[in-house]
């Protein structure tokens, strides 16, 4: 019985990290970066125009004004 629970929670931390992985790659600031720049224009939570130097890397800090926007709409 211990080989098959220890099979079990090996394959069970194998999908874990598996899935850790795709989510940290689909959540990264270049790939959400791609997908706002795919979809045209779009819109803060504040009702401001996303701009395309939100991008750039040299204004990152001051990309949002009213601090952190994770809320996008398009």
């Amino acid at each position: 019985m211990s080989y098959f629970t220890d099979w079990k929670d090996d394959l069970c931390q194998k999908f874990y990290n598996r899935l850790l992985e795709n989510y940290e790659a689909i959540t990264s600031d270049e790939n959400i970066a791609l997908l706002l720049e795919e979809l045209g224009e779009t819109f803060l939570c504040n009702g401001q125009i996303l701009s395309s130097s939100v991008f750039d890397e040299e204004e990152e800090e001051d990309a949002f004004p009213h601090g952190s926007e994770r809320y996008y709409y398009t």
